[in-house]
Parts: structure tokens; C-alpha cells; sequence
């Protein structure tokens, strides 16, 4: 489902919680906090064709931040769901910041 999925896919979702899958026994909530395309102009393209040339879609970030009373995940892929999307399978979440508000994760599509 995720190779489906485009920044037009999340905007609307935006502020909004999704759930993820930290272990078997544990699921914790984290609200999308930004969606944001991603400059094609500045990454190298290394002989392929540009998504915009291609059809593929493009590149975006998004930010989730999680409560800061959670303990803090290391980066690595969590299955990811939201009650509209459903079951969104794996995404690989990093650690980006901190505040008071909580911890923000970035997940980069490509």
C-alpha cells in the first residue's frame, strides 16, 4: 500500500493520530505534525529520469511527533496504521528533535 500512497495521501490527515507498532505487546500514538514535499531540483538524479519525467511520484516527508513521557524509539521500521488508511505496513521512522511538546520522527518517501 505505501508504494501507493503520495503527499496528497497524508495532507488531509494532518494533525491527526496514527498508531505504531513499537513490539508485540506495545502500540503507541503519534500525531502527524507535518507533510512536506521535498526539493527534486537538489537531489542528484545519478542517470535516472526525474518522478516528474517518469510518472513516479514525488519525494515527500512526513513528521510525526510522539508524547515525551514515551520512551524515546530507536530508528528502525515500525508498522504504521491510521484509522482512515488502515494498515499502512512498514515505515522507517528517525528520531529528527525534541521539545517539550514530545519527539519528532521523519519518514522520508521516495
Amino acid at each position: 500500500m505505501l508504494d501507493t500512497l503520495t503527499i496528497d495521501s497524508f495532507k488531509p490527515l494532518l494533525n491527526q493520530p496514527f498508531q505504531i507498532q513499537v513490539s508485540e505487546e506495545q502500540t503507541v500514538e503519534m500525531e502527524l505534525v507535518d507533510v512536506s514535499g521535498l526539493p527534486t531540483e537538489k537531489r542528484p538524479v545519478y542517470g535516472f529520469q526525474k518522478a516528474a519525467e517518469t510518472g513516479q511520484r514525488e519525494s515527500f516527508a512526513l513528521v510525526f511527533c510522539m508524547p515525551p513521557e514515551i520512551e524515546r524509539l530507536g530508528q528502525a521500521m515500525y508498522s504504521v496504521s491510521h484509522a482512515e488508511l488502515g494498515e499502512l505496513g512498514a515505515i522507517f521512522l528517525v528520531a529528527i528533535t525534541q521539545d517539550t511538546a514530545g519527539i519528532y520522527y521523519e519518514a522520508i518517501f521516495t
